[in-house]
């Protein structure tokens, strides 16, 4: 039995070795990202390396959006490393939910940047949807992470 409860701790630390900062928030009053809630993301790397940033995105099922456009901004040693827009896929052609989902919820996993290159030090990533409207509606959560590039 103590065997067990050792091999879970190590395969429990071997999952997380790769991640390097991961935050994620459920606060949306009703559902809704506002428009001028601009998400803010602080983080620093402890060792210079290629790194992924990921964008994770819970929202509820059947949604009748079939994407959700997001603006990504990363600055860190003093200047602007990445502004681009993205969308996150929710449906594919055939309108199937294209993330994981359990009953009334989804949760949606995308690589927003890859293999960015990070010098030990500290970053920040600013996270905002472009919907055309005052809010984004059936938003559950949003957060990142920052991965150690494979």
């Amino acid at each position: 039995m103590r065997h067990l409860f050792y091999l879970a701790i190590v395969l429990l630390t071997a999952c997380q070795g790769d991640t390097v900062y991961k935050e994620y928030s459920r606060n949306f009053t009703d559902n809704r990202w506002m428009a001028d809630d601009i998400r803010s993301y602080k983080f620093a790397i402890a060792k210079n390396g290629r790194y992924d940033v990921i964008v994770d995105f819970s929202h509820v099922y059947d949604t009748p959006l079939n994407r959700v456009p997001l603006s990504l901004k990363i600055t860190g040693e003093g200047k602007t490393l990445a502004d681009r827009q993205i969308d996150l896929l929710l449906k594919d052609e055939n309108g199937k939910m294209l993330g994981d989902c359990m009953g009334d919820y989804c949760d949606l996993r995308v690589v927003a940047d890859s293999g960015r290159t990070f010098g030990k030090g500290s970053y920040e990533v600013k996270l905002r949807h472009r919907f055309d409207f005052d809010y984004l509606p059936n938003v559950l959560g949003v957060g990142i992470r920052v991965e150690k590039s494979r």
